[in-house]
């Protein structure tokens, strides 16, 4: 049986409350604690602080306008609460003393109650909310230890699975014979989530067309989910879109924002293992789903890769940009030794040495992308520009064509 792990008190959780109606897949919802993930993977916000806690300002903004995108886009309902964050562990054992259907109805109401009515939220309001759906409880079931340690116990499951927050969904795949469990970390993979159940790829939901044709990506080539991105950007072709390339230093982005220069290495190690099987599952999901540009994918042994030089070249010559993206990503080569990256230039078709010897003219260009990409308040790469919008990932060419709608910006 899907299940569904959520906490009442995360607007993510909320969205894809809403959003996982729509897909036909008969979830079991199981609540955990959010807070109890974030202690229980050592979390660097900690057990009482939110995920963005910890995050540059940049990021925060990014992150927030991306929300509002995803709940615009999907006409959500949706208000973020004065008060949050509100302690839910008691209104969660409430929802482990019901049934299924009581449970997603009442699962259903509280969520509206938190995101969208900003209601109170103590036990004799929550009392008054399952009234309302038909279902009668007392006080006594907010203290019950029996509830309360079912609700660890899932809290505690979900995270041997891998979680390092909500929404989650618990999918069973047989792989060589063997039923395992796969867990899918935030809504927006609740395609992974829906591909494992139907056993095969569903696309994100794309527009039939765009009015708007032009579009900047910001990228580097040391960058994994850059590279992830730009071998995506041919789903863009059908529409008819200008990508202008923009090359930038993603390190002296992360520097200038305050964000360590290799996010992986400040990461949990449950979150840092997490990022790794996403990205692969990205790696997976965008080669089986048509139309297919096959690519190969390894993490490079030299990271982090020096790319001022290759950058610079892409800058005076963006033809060369596929070719230096697979040599980093899908052939393990450190293009930051440029003996190396002559060698991959001119096994392309181009003339290595010239490049490399003409990269210095790119120099201020470089620069001046890389701090124009702060000024804008760009967290991170890949980033796609759609006029002054930004949307940041490689797993957002769903919202980026939905900006790309003229009555959209």
């Amino acid at each position: 049986m899907p299940v569904f792990h959520y906490d009442i008190c995360c607007p993510y959780a909320y969205v894809a409350s809403i959003k996982l109606k729509s897909h036909n897949i008969p979830f079991d919802y199981k609540p955990v604690l959010l807070g109890g993930i974030y202690d229980l993977t050592k979390a660097a916000q900690g057990k009482q602080g939110s995920a963005t806690d910890v995050m540059a300002k940049s990021k925060q903004l990014m992150v927030a306008q991306d929300l509002r995108y995803q709940i615009q886009r999907d006409q959500i309902p949706f208000q973020f609460h004065p008060k949050h964050p509100i302690k839910t562990v008691r209104m969660l054992r409430l929802l482990y003393s019901l049934q299924q259907p009581e449970r997603i109805k009442l699962t259903d109401a509280l969520f509206k109650a938190y995101w969208v009515d900003n209601a109170d939220l103590s036990d004799e309001s929550v009392l008054e909310i399952a009234k309302a759906c038909g279902i009668q409880a007392t006080m006594a079931v907010f203290d019950n230890k029996w509830l309360d340690q079912i609700l660890r116990m899932e809290t505690k499951k979900c995270v041997d699975l891998g979680a390092v927050g909500v929404p989650c969904f618990v999918m069973e795949q047989t792989l060589d014979g063997r039923k395992e469990e796969t867990l899918f970390w935030g809504q927006d993979r609740l395609v992974f989530a829906e591909s494992c159940y139907r056993n095969k790829m569903i696309s994100q939901r794309m527009p039939k067309s765009v009015s708007n044709k032009k579009l900047r990506f910001y990228f580097d080539l040391s960058s994994p989910w850059a590279f992830l991105g730009f071998m995506q950007l041919h789903r863009l072709d059908p529409y008819g879109i200008q990508v202008e390339l923009v090359p930038i230093l993603v390190g002296a982005l992360f520097n200038k924002i305050g964000t360590p220069t290799v996010p992986f290495s400040a990461m949990s190690p449950q979150k840092a293992q997490w990022n790794s099987r996403d990205m692969m599952n990205w790696v997976y999901y965008w080669n089986h789903l048509e139309p297919v540009k096959p690519f190969q994918f390894t993490f490079n042994t030299k990271f982090p890769i020096v790319t001022v030089v290759p950058l610079r070249i892409c800058i005076l010559y963006p033809a060369v940009t596929e070719c230096l993206f697979r040599a980093v990503w899908s052939e393990d080569k450190n293009i930051g030794d440029l003996s190396v990256l002559e060698d991959v230039l001119n096994t392309n078709g181009f003339d290595g040495k010239r490049m490399i010897q003409e990269s210095g003219q790119a120099k201020e260009q470089l620069f001046k992308n890389t701090q124009q990409a702060v000024e804008s308040g760009i967290c991170g790469v890949p980033t796609y520009q759609v006029g002054d919008a930004l949307v940041w990932g490689q797993d957002r060419l769903d919202l980026v064509l939905w900006l790309m709608q003229s009555n959209k910006l």
